[in-house]
């Protein structure tokens, strides 16, 4: 026979073992997934808030390709009506352009290669914009200077966009190679 109190010890060290090996696993496996679902949300809430200053700058876009054309249209004909309606555009695109001055810190991504230069830019073309505008509305200028400060802008903020740096579904696709020789 053995001792006494060594079959119980020797089955409860068995239970306990029973019980806490699929326990600690469980409870090491709930901390992994955990630890997957938070760094996922994460990157969910950057991806929202990344949309989120997409649509502020698109609009913003939008705003400034319009004014663009009130502006070539003023300069075309400065009659009162022209100039009422570009200056009403320029509030729109100031309150616009200012949601998206304040997102400057996070409109793309500084770690890739040129970005922050293009953001750069962008914004200093909207100081252009702006000085261009507001010259123009005391004393009509040049179309063609003012056309170019608007592109320039417009150009700078589609460049610093993600989307502008990948490949464009509208681009023609590469040639084909030759044939081989038959």
């Amino acid at each position: 026979m053995g001792q006494p109190g060594a079959a119980g010890h020797g089955i409860r060290a068995q239970l306990n073992r029973m019980v806490l090996i699929p326990s600690i696993t469980f409870l090491a496996l709930f901390a992994v997934l955990s630890t997957a679902t938070l760094v996922q949300a994460v990157s969910l809430r950057a991806a929202v808030n990344d949309g989120r200053d997409g649509i502020e700058l698109a609009d913003a876009l939008g705003r400034l390709q319009e004014e663009r054309r009130l502006s070539v249209e003023f300069l075309a004909d400065p009659g009162p009506e022209s100039r009422r309606a570009l200056a009403d555009a320029a509030e729109s695109t100031d309150a616009s352009l200012d949601r998206v001055r304040d997102l400057r810190g996070s409109l793309g991504s500084r770690d890739e290669p040129g970005v922050a230069d293009l953001i750069d830019a962008f914004f200093a073309s909207l100081d252009d914009v702006e000085s261009t505008r507001d010259d123009n509305l005391v004393d009509p200028g040049e179309t063609e200077a003012t056309l170019a400060a608007y592109t320039t802008a417009v150009h700078h903020a589609s460049a610093s966009t993600p989307a502008s740096r990948a490949p464009s579904t509208t681009d023609p696709p590469p040639p084909r190679p030759p044939p081989p020789p038959t």
